[in-house]
């Protein structure tokens, strides 16, 4: 009987990452290297894509230096007429983010708040060989998760 209970809960497991996509995948420096993803888009291209914010956490905050990563995301876009960034992957259609202006003039910006989709940060390791060696080095892989 338990077997039975940790095959299915195996399956569900498996099922549930199912719909989890590989955004990109960046080397980790040799410091304690953070991330932050984010979505962004263009209103008049009707464009969505991924940012990543990356940082050296060893560094005070007075003295980090950000980095900033763009990825495109193939079905990601930007909906204009709903003003929705939409993910479309074998046909089905999900509302990741609604996007909302916010301010007036000069000062006016973009609210997006993710709903049906969330980014994900997972580290792992992964050898790299540079004709010389091989080596183990740590990987950041950014995860966009359909809920």
């Amino acid at each position: 009987m338990k077997l039975i209970v940790l095959t299915l809960v195996f399956l569900l497991w498996s099922v549930a990452r199912a719909d989890e996509t590989v955004v990109t995948e960046m080397r980790a420096s040799f410091w304690r290297t953070e991330a932050t993803p984010m979505f962004e888009i263009n209103r008049d291209l009707g464009r969505a894509w991924v940012t990543i914010k990356s940082w050296d956490a060893s560094q005070s905050r007075r003295d980090r230096y950000y980095s900033y990563y763009r990825q495109l995301v193939p079905g990601l876009s930007f909906d204009k007429e709903s003003s929705t960034i939409v993910y479309e992957k074998d046909g089905a259609i999900t509302t990741c983010a609604k996007v909302e202006s916010r301010g007036r003039s000069i000062f006016r910006w973009d609210y997006i708040l993710p709903t049906g989709c969330e980014l994900k940060l997972k580290k792992v390791m992964r050898d790299v060989d540079n004709g010389y060696e091989v080596r183990r080095v740590e990987m950041i892989q950014v995860l966009l998760n359909v809920l």
